[in-house]
């Protein structure tokens, strides 16, 4: 005789063990690639590292004026055209890690590690645990995700600040209602956009705009009495930037402000030039490979279980976004971090849904490996150039970058070669051959990163820097910096302990240093009135010390 009671027990625990086990998978794996992005953070040769002179070089120079004057709400000479928050986090790191790259860009990928997390809850709210799960894995491996990670900004706190809303936005939406839970995500909302003013000024306003509709569509889940919570989270996080203003009005007056919309008007209502739109297009789409692909394919298959006021999240949000950056003046690549995490949610949509229809989407699959066809091409076409034009010069760098461009081709050939074969395989083997890709991405884009082959172009200046010599007399002296070129100049005066601009020669008094071409030395001084101690490898630029005084 049967024991049905035994049996439904052992099925019981059957499928207690197989949801826990799907469950330890996912989680372990989103650790691993989690785990993966802080070991190629944190074990960097700081020697191969240098940052980029606009934006970077700006940002970690301004901030440490705010850490060297300990003036963290007026440091500047004159009236600034961006809100002071924009550098404190910055300025933080540099107060406690010191003046190095991996101080200035650590807030950047603390903040990235927090919006993952983020972002991994806004997906499972509105789709489903392995939706957030593939979803999660491609926001990690974009290129841009990935720079942007290590970049000295304040992009990565601006889209954190941008993704509370919609979180919160999530949890109001459902039809559960508990007046402490909203009270807490309505302030959370006003206190998340008033902090994105803090750090990103009046871009604040993009996602604000592109949110409007969706809050309204929920405003009759919310008690009226709540939207105070709103307002005081707001009044809260504008607390610094008011204070800085009415500090700065004091002094500049009525400039303080208007510089702030002088700056909107400059980047919203300038100059429109399509050619600017189009490569913005282009670089939106390469630096968001693959996503960028599966999105669009998502986009023409729209058959996924989701709430239709959630819908807006996925795509009404993201296009308005998209409209608007095309629509400003100054639509800079950078800008277009903001669309990451809704290309990785069309991107998880896409292929988990694709998998549970292998009949009907043999389209979508066909057409995913004539992209790939069409990639590989690309790839392989760049990989024969740069083997052409590293004959007569073969550095370590270029074959760093050979060797990822040919694991990128044969991953993405061979990858989508099994997908073109989806008959024989079942939804567990797509997803994972799906994520081969990314985990590629993830891997040796760090990778060049961390040898210094991208992301770090400056690195003549930071070998000058870094010598022994050089460290030793700025840590004394004050270095004087003459007719230097801006970018350049931006990076000494972060760089160099000690330094100063100067206008003129006769500034300089005898037995100090200077930094210049040494055919402006040749004009005024003889030969022997000044010694060279050190040139800048690849340029013009010397270091010199002065014997007499003009």
């Amino acid at each position: 005789m049967i024991d049905w009671e035994l049996v439904n027990k052992n099925n019981s625990n059957s499928l207690y063990k197989n949801f826990f086990a799907k469950r330890f998978l996912i989680y372990g794996s989103l650790f691993l690639f989690v785990f993966i992005s802080i070991a190629g953070f944190f074990f960097v040769n700081d020697s191969t590292q240098s940052l980029i002179a606009h934006d970077e070089g700006l940002y970690a120079r301004r901030a440490s004026i705010i850490v060297n004057t300990n003036n963290w709400f007026n440091p500047f000479d004159k009236v600034h055209h961006k809100t002071i928050g924009s550098y404190w986090l910055i300025a933080l790191a540099i107060k406690f890690l010191g003046n190095t790259d991996f101080a200035v860009r650590i807030p950047s990928f603390i903040f990235s590690l927090l919006s993952i997390v983020l972002f991994f809850l806004i997906a499972k709210k509105i789709c489903n645990l392995k939706v957030a799960y593939v979803s999660t894995i491609y926001l990690i491996s974009l290129p841009l995700w990935i720079q942007y990670s290590r970049y000295a900004s304040p992009d990565m706190p601006y889209l954190f600040f941008t993704l509370l809303p919609i979180y919160s936005i999530t949890i109001l939406s459902t039809d559960y209602r508990d007046q402490s839970r909203d009270k807490f995500y309505i302030f959370l909302m006003g206190i998340s956009f008033s902090l994105s003013f803090l750090v990103r000024s009046f871009m604040i306003l993009m996602p604000i705009i592109a949110l409007t509709p969706l809050y309204v569509l929920n405003i009759k889940n919310i008690k009226f009495n709540n939207y105070i919570y709103f307002l005081v989270g707001l009044i809260i996080g504008l607390i610094p930037s008011i204070y800085n203003l009415f500090l700065l009005t004091s002094i500049y007056g009525n400039q303080s402000y208007m510089y702030l919309f002088e700056f909107l008007q400059k980047k919203s209502l300038g100059e429109f030039a399509l050619n600017n739109k189009i490569y913005f297009i282009i670089i939106l789409f390469i630096y968001s490979f693959p996503a960028s692909i599966y999105s669009v394919f998502s986009s023409f298959r729209r058959r996924y279980e989701i709430k239709k006021n959630i819908t807006y999240i996925v795509y009404i949000y993201p296009l308005i976004m998209l409209l608007m950056l095309l629509g400003i003046s100054s639509s800079h690549y950078q800008y277009s971090l903001q669309l990451m995490p809704s290309l990785s949610l069309l991107s998880g949509l896409f292929i988990v849904n694709i998998s549970k229809d292998i009949a009907t989407d043999k389209v979508f699959i066909r057409y995913l490996y004539i992209t790939n066809i069409f990639v590989f091409i690309i790839l392989f076409v760049a990989i024969v150039f740069m083997i052409n034009n590293s004959l007569t010069y073969f550095t370590f760098y270029k074959y760093s970058y050979i060797l990822t461009l040919v694991s990128f081709a044969l991953v993405n050939l061979l990858s989508f070669v099994y997908i073109y074969k989806f008959s024989k395989l079942n939804l567990t083997k797509f997803i994972y051959i799906s994520l081969i890709t990314p985990v590629t991405h993830l891997i040796f884009i760090n990778y060049l990163y961390n040898i210094g082959a991208i992301g770090s172009p400056n690195k003549t200046i930071k070998s000058f820097v870094s010598d022994n010599i050089v460290r030793e007399i700025s840590r004394n002296y004050t270095i004087n910096l003459f007719d230097i070129d801006s970018k350049t100049n931006t990076l000494l005066e972060f760089y160099l302990l000690k330094s100063r601009n100067v206008v003129k020669l006769d500034e300089i008094n005898p037995n100090a240093y200077i930094l210049t071409e040494e055919d402006n030395l040749r004009k005024v001084f003889a030969t022997n009135e000044y010694q060279i101690i050190k040139c800048i490898d690849q340029s013009d630029y010397i270091l010199a010390k002065i014997k007499v005084k003009i």
